[in-house]
């Protein structure tokens, strides 16, 4: 889920969003699938490649 606004949006592959870190830091993110249980997010310009397990919540804290 994506967070917008009060409520939370289902995300689906290709979809972009920026991962925010503090006030200034927007990092561009795109959410990707490589296969029927193989979920991932590039992340930033390199892309790097982040892995995401089924049924596993990932937050963000700061």
């Amino acid at each position: 889920l994506k967070v917008v606004g009060d409520y939370g949006k289902a995300m689906y592959p290709g979809e972009s969003f920026h991962l925010l870190l503090g006030n200034k830091l927007r990092i561009p993110c795109r959410l990707k699938v490589a296969g029927q249980r193989l979920w991932y997010v590039e992340i930033g310009t390199e892309q790097v490649r982040l892995n995401l397990r089924m049924n596993e919540i990932y937050e963000i804290q700061f």
